[in-house]
């Protein structure tokens, strides 16, 4: 249950916190020819704060709400231009270049829950975003065969923005979990839209609004354990070759209940300034995943860690600090295997100078004997 508080933007009394306390844990703005009226270090100070978002505007666009979206990272085109698609009708015989179909990618379909060829009417304004951009999430691009332009007119230059390079709605996801959601069209959220018949504006919408608002794509870590393999009790301290078992549980809340997280894709990472194990978690369906490593050959202090950042998801960084120590002294093998060659030329040694220290000590000794022996027979 949330408590909804409607203002305009222009009332005197609008304030999002009062004496350093926020007043709200989400912030909805449906605006477009603003000028002056918006406090945008405010706004953008709530979204620092780790509060939620959603920006919808239109062709009109003003400094302001451009001022806004270009600080979460996305660039809205000039005021008055439309995405225009002269192939994309939303009926037979019926023909508005300004009235695109789209429908969600297959980021934004995994994100959002819905499907990927549900189609959704969008009239308004194109977004451009960076392609090495890692916490924009595109939700609807614009079809291949649009293009932002003002229309009526001839198009005598080439356009800024050209078919999937335009986004039309995208999400925003910063680093401290916050989400803004990005719309350059009011009408999408209209009644007349969402009485379409075949447009799945409404559900998109809904989606949208779930996912800006943190009911849908958050996720948590349960009984988060590391210890040596064969053991129960965790440690600070572990012995270079040491084989340690990781385990974790990870759920995903989705509208009105948490699930397990089905996902091959989570990293465990054993590290000291540079990882020296990188592994896959394995889970079983139910949320439970488990990996086992051996530890390196290297003493020092490491970092048992998991940072897992997927388009739609919060983020999660676990990071558990352990101490790898050498052998001591008494847990050394006896013979090391890899010595033996050099145990064998030791022992060699060995036999050859208690072989030859008769003939070392008396060598001279009995030279002398055996030359006084043969001139004493030859002269007899």
């Amino acid at each position: 249950h949330n408590d909804l508080t409607f203002k305009h933007i222009s009332d005197n009394d609008v304030a999002l916190q009062d004496w350093d306390e926020y007043l709200f844990e989400g912030l909805v703005i449906f605006g477009s020819d603003i000028e002056g009226d918006v406090d945008v270090p405010a706004i953008l100070d709530f979204i620092d704060s780790g509060h939620d978002m959603i920006l919808a505007t239109d062709s009109r666009i003003g400094e302001p709400l451009k001022e806004i979206a270009t600080e979460c990272g996305v660039d809205f085109d000039e005021a008055n231009t439309f995405v225009l698609d002269h192939f994309a009708h939303t009926a037979p015989g019926q023909l508005d270049e300004t009235l695109v179909v789209s429908s969600l990618s297959e980021t934004a379909s995994q994100a959002l829950g819905l499907p990927q060829d549900e189609p959704v009417l969008f009239r308004g304004i194109g977004q451009a975003v960076g392609l090495d951009s890692e916490l924009v999430v595109r939700f609807l691009d614009a079809p291949e065969t649009a293009y932002s332009a003002e229309p009526g007119g001839a198009v005598t230059t080439l356009p800024l923005m050209l078919g999937k390079e335009i986004a039309l709605v995208t999400g925003v996801q910063a680093r401290n979990n916050a989400r803004v959601a990005i719309s350059g069209s009011i009408e999408l959220f209209s009644n007349k839209f969402f009485a379409q018949r075949g447009a799945a504006n409404q559900a998109f919408a809904e989606a949208v609004g779930s996912w800006a608002f943190h009911e849908r794509g958050l996720l948590k870590v349960e009984q988060f354990r590391y210890r040596k393999l064969g053991e129960d009790e965790q440690s600070s301290s572990y012995r270079i070759r040491d084989h340690l078992e990781v385990s974790l549980k990870i759920f995903e809340w989705s509208e009105d209940r948490w699930s397990p997280l089905l996902r091959d894709d989570v990293q465990l990472e054993f590290a000291m300034l540079d990882p020296l194990v990188r592994k896959n978690l394995v889970h079983d369906g139910t949320g439970n995943f488990l990996t086992s490593f051996q530890v390196p050959d290297v003493h020092g202090v490491f970092k048992i860690k998991i940072e897992y950042d997927r388009p739609g998801l919060t983020r999660l960084s676990i990071s558990e600090q352990v101490t790898v120590r050498p052998f001591h002294h008494d847990e050394y093998e006896r013979f090391i295997p890899a010595a033996y060659p050099y145990y064998a030329s030791c022992f060699t040694m060995m036999t050859a100078v208690i072989d030859k220290s008769p003939m070392a000590f008396y060598g001279s000794q009995m030279a002398g004997f055996l030359v006084f022996t043969f001139v004493f027979l030859h002269s007899k």
